[in-house]
């Protein structure tokens, strides 16, 4: 799998790769760096690695060479090796940037946190209005479950850059991780006075809000969301249970619908629409709702296992416990069969025809064509069965 991490650093050193900042470097080795930029504008890493590992001389001593080295190897995805060599510029380099920041990102690839964090700390220390670095460090704190250093961390960088929403989001959480939400709300609301066309720092607005039952807050934003027809789902389950407290029932409904007709419809807002169906006093719409709910909360699955069920209890001759796992699975997976088993049971062995018949027509009201020669036997038996039945009625 392509490194994911790869192209955060590899696009803006690759700047220093083909050359502004490593030319000055030139003249103290003896490989060609404008032939080794030719490969890195080709993007071809193998044959820049071939051909610096073709130089033994006292060139392929320096730190420029096993940064470089180093680099290509990075970006050939060989991150063992590369390692090696930004490990021998540190050497002579302990602050080198390059090294420590790639150091970084493939100890981080790796899931070797702490040593990722040990280069990141590096980086803070050689350069530290650079805001990017403290992040990143805050975020590997994070990680490790070090939140009172996550929380400096990231306060730090906040300072630096009061315009990342992904700074004001971590640092907000960290905020309501103190149980401190007033502070995480300030946080956020601040950011909004500046930047309101961040989705991400609207939507946590709105997280917050909901907690809080502001609910009129969380309709302003959640509207603007709505407007610009963002992507994000768990600020509109928000929004739908506040029009839904506030007895906006028609709003309510109607962003429901937006939703599923988006294919973005889940339990909660499902749930949230039966309320309101509810609520306006549509209970049979309500209903249907509540079907879709109690469907999707249980997988497929468990139309297997109640139907075992079903005929364990018929095993055992204990036929009603059969039947209510029968009309069960029918109620929530809507599987023809189950009625006819249910009918079977009372055809076969209690020996009552009307509850039977019931069940038979339900079977044959809802199984249309049979998918192979066994459901055609049958839905034979239940027409002869049902036909019979009409014939002693005339009679």
């Amino acid at each position: 799998m392509r490194n994911p991490l790869k192209n955060c650093v590899g696009s803006c050193l690759l700047i220093a790769f083909i050359f502004p900042g490593m030319i000055k470097t030139a003249a103290q080795t003896g490989y060609d760096q404008v032939k080794l930029a030719a490969y890195g504008q080709k993007q071809d890493f193998e044959g820049a690695i071939l051909y610096l590992k073709s130089f033994t001389g006292l060139d392929s001593g320096t730190a420029a060479f096993n940064r470089d080295l180093g680099y290509v190897l990075y970006m050939n995805e060989e991150y063992t090796e590369a390692k090696f060599y930004f490990k021998k510029v540190l050497l002579r380099q302990p602050d080198n940037i390059e090294s420590n920041l790639y150091l970084a990102q493939i100890f981080f690839s790796q899931g070797n946190l702490d040593s990722s964090l040990y280069h990141y700390k590096i980086l803070v220390n050689a350069s530290p209005q650079q805001y990017r670095f403290w992040q990143k460090a805050a975020g590997l704190y994070y990680q490790l479950n070090n939140y009172d250093s996550a929380f400096l961390y990231y306060q730090h960088a906040y300072r630096l850059n009061n315009r990342s929403g992904r700074i004001a989001i971590a640092l907000s959480n960290l905020f309501i991780q103190k149980k401190q939400n007033n502070i995480a709300d300030s946080l956020i609301q601040e950011f909004l006075t500046r930047d309101t066309l961040d989705d991400d720092v609207i939507a946590k607005k709105i997280e917050i809000s909901f907690k809080r039952s502001l609910y009129d807050t969380v309709i302003y934003w959640g509207e603007k969301l709505l407007i610009d027809s963002s992507q994000l789902n768990l600020p509109f389950i928000s929004l739908a249970y506040s029009y839904l407290n506030k007895e906006q029932y028609a709003n309510c409904l109607q962003l429901c619908d937006w939703l599923e007709l988006g294919n973005r419809r889940g339990q909660s807002i499902l749930y949230c629409a039966a309320l309101a169906y509810s609520k306006t006093g549509d209970y049979n719409e309500s209903n249907d709702k509540l079907d879709l709910c109690i469907k999707m909360s249980i997988q497929e699955d468990g139309h297997t296992y109640l139907a075992a069920k079903a005929d364990n209890f018929e095993n055992l001759k204990k036929f009603k416990q059969a039947v209510n796992y029968y009309d069960t699975a029918w109620y929530i997976f809507h599987t023809p069969f189950d009625l006819y088993f249910a009918g079977r049971i009372y055809d076969k062995y209690y020996k009552n025809p009307a509850k039977a018949t019931y069940y038979y027509r339900l079977f044959q009201k809802n199984k249309k064509s049979p998918g192979n020669g066994g459901e055609k036997r049958v839905m034979d038996y239940v027409d002869v069965f049902l036909k019979e039945g009409r014939k002693k009625k005339v009679n």
